[in-house]
């Protein structure tokens, strides 16, 4: 009986762990789509400086691209932050001892990674929301007529 608990809640754990680490090893692919999608903001926001915006909506809609962007550059430099390799001393370390302290150094690591793709998700969900407000609120092409 207590067997079957103990295997039980371990295939529960491991089931757990599994998706932990493939949310994890997808911090990679979110950061590339969202590199992506920061430079077409960047551009589209280029082209909304040129033009002159009076409608509020539309000026309401801008800032909140512009918002996202910055959310989005704040969570690329975090990523590359967590990333940087770092060099302790090997010297007096076995191998053995040397990959140990490698290992805990990323499993230290882990629950950063693990916030940092809960907001990459995060941001990817805004981003969706505001091009549903776009279509919502009829915003088609800005100052439209005006530039």
């Amino acid at each position: 009986m207590a067997e079957g608990i103990v295997s039980f809640v371990l295939d529960k754990l491991s089931n757990a762990v599994v998706k932990e680490v493939l949310q994890i090893q997808g911090v990679g692919k979110q950061v590339e789509t969202l590199s992506r999608e920061l430079s077409r903001i960047k551009a589209f926001l280029k082209d909304a400086d040129m033009k002159q915006i009076v409608n509020e909506r539309e000026k309401q809609w801008v800032k909140e691209v512009r918002d996202v962007a910055y959310d989005i550059e704040d969570v690329i430099d975090n990523v590359f932050f967590l990333k940087v390799p770092e060099n302790p001393s090997r010297r007096g370390c076995s191998r053995i001892v040397g990959a140990a302290k490698k290992m805990w150094r990323k499993c230290k690591k882990l629950p950063a990674l693990h916030n940092l793709s809960d907001e990459m998700n995060d941001i990817l969900a805004r981003i969706q929301e505001i091009n549903e407000s776009r279509e919502r609120f009829g915003i088609n092409s800005l100052g439209e007529g005006s530039g």
